[in-house]
């Protein structure tokens, strides 16, 4: 299409209702071309239910817009500005991400009419209406009420924070604090364990004590600005446990906090900056550290770590059952996109097609149906999907932890994991712990970027472990599990692996 011929441009996320779409139809011109702008990657199925609202539609999504570099670049450039917090800093990313977007279609079509239908899970709505959309409301999976990330908290309002946290002394003496004496010291962590205790030493319980003692901390840092020295005491937190919490930031208060996933060393957001200065970061190996050490941030490994080696793979001749473990998305960089997972569900449904003698099941982060996710309706769309196939040999998985918007968590038991890798004999992801997991229970497993960007899994990729970036090369590795060079390749990274997890 050339540029002068003018269309008309919506933009929408996955958290529209598909059908309602068609209440916008009367307002535009349909003798001209719409282009859908979407951060998700649109199913079939919801693209059959617009083109039944809209004559000639053609779809873009916000990922094949812009390129790896120019995505990077938006994390980068973010970081320079000013920020008194995490999420100013997100904001930042996404209101740079949308714009580039902005300009990216606008070099490529002249927009007749600009319509606005979703500002959510990845669009910037300043960014839309100051370039001259208008919002058009259709219906939606949820609503929320108008707020900004990029407010700067006044010191009125931190003192009001302070405030409430102590007026919620209950509330907050329940928090779960653990602890476990080792080697001379007493192990201080604060939050649920399950994403990192496999991973430690030692038998941590719950510690009452230690909340009360938290509390002293937390009065005492704000009154004195100092907290009282303790004694051979490690306090630590993860990564994703400790936004939970608001711990002193002061030198009198060592704190740590520890990976619980894995970090793909090739990430460029700067979130890890957004920490108290008398923060140090843990790792649990030396590919761990990378990330941090890229980024130049104080990280040690683990004093009290597990050394966990990967047994030798149990090879199937006869390939039964695959799991795919999902990764998520979300603003915190400008290279995660929404339609990255898209693409994932959508390939493995094609593979399932060519593979019908083997069950597929798709294991869906449980953190995506939070609203600044992937969003609310986000598994129950590839649910539908799945569906849509008319085939019986793939699915979501029916072990994904239950949570809600009210009552949201970042950690889970590991238990639903292990019922999804019951019986398991490949398991494939794009950068997910789960595939790690996985090989400590001999199944082999291979990473599939289809993004055609940076490959995350890039630590793993680099030790010789299987990577995939199409279809084909998905198929040729399930056909080819039996192949002696292939095995013989696979257990060769499994040594580098073991051999890293040595490096001190």
């Amino acid at each position: 299409m050339e540029k002068s011929s003018p269309v008309n441009i919506i933009v929408i996320t996955q958290n529209v209702i598909v059908d309602s779409l068609a209440m916008i139809a009367d307002q535009l011109d349909l003798q001209l071309t719409t282009v859908i702008v979407s951060t998700q990657h649109l199913f079939p199925f919801e693209r059959d239910k617009i083109d039944e609202a809209f004559r000639n539609v053609e779809y873009r999504e916000f990922a094949e817009l812009l390129t790896d570099r120019e995505m990077e670049k938006c994390d980068i450039d973010a970081f320079e500005g000013f920020h008194v917090n995490v999420l100013a800093y997100y904001a930042e990313i996404k209101q740079r991400k949308n714009q580039l977007i902005v300009d990216k279609i606008n070099e490529q079509y002249h927009p007749a009419g600009k319509y606005l239908v979703c500002s959510d899970l990845g669009v910037d709505k300043d960014v839309w209406i100051n370039n001259g959309y208008k919002e058009f409301a259709a219906e939606y999976y949820y609503t929320r009420e108008e707020s900004s990330q990029k407010d700067v908290p006044t010191q009125k309002s931190i003192v009001s924070a302070v405030k409430g946290m102590l007026a919620n002394k209950k509330a907050w003496s329940k928090k779960p604090i653990y602890s476990a004496k080792i080697d001379g010291k007493k192990y201080v962590f604060f939050g649920e364990m399950p994403r990192i205790e496999y991973r430690l030493h030692g038998d941590f319980t719950l510690d009452q004590k230690e909340n009360k003692r938290y509390f002293i901390d937390f009065y005492s840092s704000h009154l004195l600005k100092k907290t009282l020295p303790r004694k051979n005491v490690v306090r630590f937190s993860t990564l994703h446990e400790s936004v939970r919490w608001q711990f002193p930031s002061v030198g009198s208060y060592p704190l740590y906090i520890a990976q619980d996933g894995y970090l793909p060393p090739n990430y460029s957001s700067r979130y890890l900056y957004f920490v108290p200065k008398n923060v140090t970061y843990y790792a649990w190996d030396k590919l761990g550290m990378e990330l941090f050490e890229n980024q130049h941030l104080n990280v040690e490994l683990i004093p009290i770590r597990k050394k966990l080696y990967m047994p030798e793979p149990a090879f199937h001749s006869h390939i039964k059952k695959v799991l795919i473990v999902a990764s998520g998305a979300g603003d915190w960089t400008a290279l995660k996109n929404r339609s990255d997972d898209d693409r994932l569900v959508e390939l493995f449904g094609e593979i399932a097609k060519q593979f019908p003698d083997v069950q597929f099941v798709f294991r869906c982060h449980p953190t995506w149906i939070h609203p600044e996710h992937q969003g609310v309706n986000s598994i129950n769309r590839v649910i539908e999907y799945y569906r849509s196939l008319g085939i019986d040999n793939i699915r979501t998985s029916e072990n994904i932890p239950v949570s809600s918007v009210n009552n949201f968590r970042f950690s889970y038991s590991r238990n639903s994991l292990e019922e999804d890798l019951r019986d398991t004999d490949v398991v494939f992801g794009e950068h997910s712990v789960s595939m790690i997991d996985a090989a400590f229970k001999q199944i082999p497993f291979a990473s599939v970027n289809v993004t055609g960007r940076r490959d995350f899994f890039c630590g793993m990729t680099d030790l010789g472990f299987p990577h995939c970036e199409s279809i084909q090369e998905v198929a040729d590795f399930l056909n080819n599990i039996s192949n002696v060079a292939l095995q013989e390749r696979y257990l060769d990274a499994v040594k580098e692996y073991n051999k890293m997890t040595d490096e001190e």
